[in-house]
């Protein structure tokens, strides 16, 4: 479509999208344009199955919207911008005003002089069926779920990206929450608009139903919801014969509408603390203590913050994680989207800086790729055991990102991680060392301890007598484990409220040939060992001189050991 020159009421700008055809919002885009709206369309052309990243496609949409509102040309430049997108265009919207509506980002464009940022224009943002939650995987048809399984090898759809629980998806909503609550009561120096959000939804859409796709906008104090009668997720921008001037008036409204007497009113902000608990893989056999450290958690000792006794407990349970899942390195890492999920529901209704983390054996894992995908993600204190992180893990960039803190009038305060190992920890000290060679987000992290040791970071000397719980469930005579038991989680409960320092562990370190397995398991699965082995094979199938495997076998075992040692 082409712009007018001219135009009354300012520069609406309409993202798509994917499988947009210009005939879907052919009517609706003319008739705006006739009220004097001067009209442009991001035309990305993407569909379901484009192999595309979806920052790149925000960085050229960025690009038009500076060609656009004449940041960098003499032409006539729109005192009042409106940003209109539909379906996942709306998160394209949301994510390229952020992305230039950055001091460093301005700073670098090279804006002609008199020109102000097109960000600071912005006075309306409206998202018409936007999930602003991701889309659900679990209604895709079953074929597609297995196409995007097998595409994972070679690449990702760009679709994948806007799925609920994403990395990509929950970064954008925690980032959007906040710059929405920033640019409402704008506390930055320069002169900007504030920026009305309007959500429009459709009563007949299947693809934004979910309440995390609804909760979002009710949190804001400067948004509007309005919905369409008959309206699903595709036609929801066809001016239909039937119903065409009911539901232009709708999203004409959505677009000029004074909302000042008709805004939702924000829910406020919700102060109690929130600990996510995560299990390991084996949730049967070591469930009891989730429910253990809930119970201890909401009931503080005599004398204690009794806030507490209203903190809300998150147990996301994922039931009994195989050792097939474990392995797989892309159900390990999509299962991991469950805490993303529930870390963003409570973070748009929670206060962040009350939030906790307790997890074992995978649950830190979650916890571990979560942080490092999502640097909007961040916890007051953090307890891990077992973990099955690498110990090459960068907890120095959690740390310098603010992920591990909290803000006390206006300051950071960065806050504690605290790792237990267990002494003879099979899992950790030879399955993960054997991963980590094929893997690298996998490793011995919670046996051999981390090589990164920020401020904040605290971990014992050495581990707690006994294997994979131990830490959690102490290793002591039938008798004494209820009591033994209560007191560890007690304690454990006692560093997420208020950070105090655990017992030191007296049972010494892991037995010497326990560790020089576990090096020597992390040795076999690297590249060069398993190209040594492959000679080996070789050479015993092709019917050489029976020495030659010895030989090879011997130099194999020497190597290993002097790099294990």
């Amino acid at each position: 479509m082409e712009a007018r020159a001219a135009a009354k009421k300012g520069m609406l700008v309409y993202v798509p999208s994917i499988n947009w055809r210009p005939s879907h919002s052919q009517e609706l885009l003319d008739r705006l344009e006739d009220d004097g709206w001067q009209v442009h369309i991001f035309e990305h052309n993407k569909r379901t199955y484009s192999l595309y990243r979806a920052e790149d496609l925000v960085q050229k949409l960025c690009v038009h919207m500076r060609a656009w509102s004449g940041e960098n040309h003499g032409d006539d430049r729109p005192g009042n911008i409106v940003m209109v997108g539909h379906s996942l265009g709306g998160l394209l919207v949301r994510d390229a005003l952020m992305s230039d509506d950055d001091d460093a980002s301005i700073a670098q464009r090279g804006m002609l002089p008199g020109a102000t940022p097109w960000t600071d224009r912005v006075s309306r943002v409206v998202l018409i069926a936007s999930p602003n939650a991701g889309y659900d995987f679990h209604s895709e048809p079953w074929f597609r779920k297995w196409l995007y399984v097998l595409a994972s090898l070679f690449g990702q759809f760009m679709v994948e990206q806007f799925e609920m629980g994403s990395p990509y998806m929950t970064e954008l909503r925690l980032r959007w929450y906040k710059y929405m609550v920033r640019r409402s009561g704008d506390d930055n120096n320069r002169s900007r608009r504030a920026i009305r959000l309007v959500q429009v939804f459709g009563d007949e859409d299947r693809l934004v139903s979910s309440r995390a796709n609804e909760v979002d906008p009710t949190v804001l104090t400067n948004a509007a919801v309005i919905t369409i009668p008959g309206a699903s997720h595709g036609n929801i921008i066809k001016l239909k014969s039937a119903d065409s001037h009911d539901r232009y008036e709708l999203l004409y409204n959505a677009v000029n509408g004074d909302f000042r007497n008709m805004a939702i009113p924000a829910t406020p902000e919700a102060q109690e603390p929130v600990v996510f608990i995560l299990h390991g893989a084996r949730s049967s056999s070591y469930g009891n203590w989730v429910s253990g450290s809930a119970r201890l958690l909401k009931n503080p000792a005599p004398g204690h913050d009794r806030t507490w006794m209203k903190a809300t407990i998150v147990t996301e349970s994922y039931g009994y994680f195989g050792i097939f899942n474990f392995v797989n390195p892309w159900i390990r890492r999509r299962n991991a989207r469950r805490l993303l999920l529930s870390y963003g529901e409570k973070f748009i209704t929670h206060n962040p800086n009350n939030m906790y983390f307790l997890g074992h054996s995978n649950g830190t894992y979650m916890l571990g790729r979560c942080l490092e995908k999502v640097p909007s993600m961040r916890f007051r204190r953090i307890y891990l055991a077992a973990t099955v992180l690498p110990k090459e893990y960068e907890w120095k960039k959690i740390f310098a990102r603010q992920q591990v803190g909290h803000f006390s009038s206006g300051k950071w305060v960065n806050g504690d991680v605290h790792c237990d190992r267990g002494r003879h920890d099979v899992p950790v000290g030879w399955l993960c060392s054997i991963l980590h060679g094929l893997t690298k987000d996998i490793g011995t992290g919670g046996f051999e301890g981390f090589l990164e040791s920020p401020q904040g970071l605290k971990e014992h000397n050495y581990g707690y007598a006994g294997g994979h719980s131990s830490m959690l469930l102490p290793k002591v005579s039938a008798g004494e484990r209820s009591a033994a038991t209560e007191r560890r989680l007690t304690e454990i409960a006692a560093f997420i409220r208020h950070g105090h320092d655990h017992t030191e562990p007296t049972s010494g370190p892991p037995n010497v040939l326990f560790a020089l397995a576990s090096r020597v398991l992390g040795e076999v699965s690297q590249p060069w060992s398993l190209a040594f082995l492959v000679v080996i094979a070789l050479s015993i199938s092709s019917g050489a001189a029976w020495y030659l495997p010895v030989v090879l076998a011997s130099v194999y075992a020497v190597v290993t050991l002097a790099r294990a040692a």
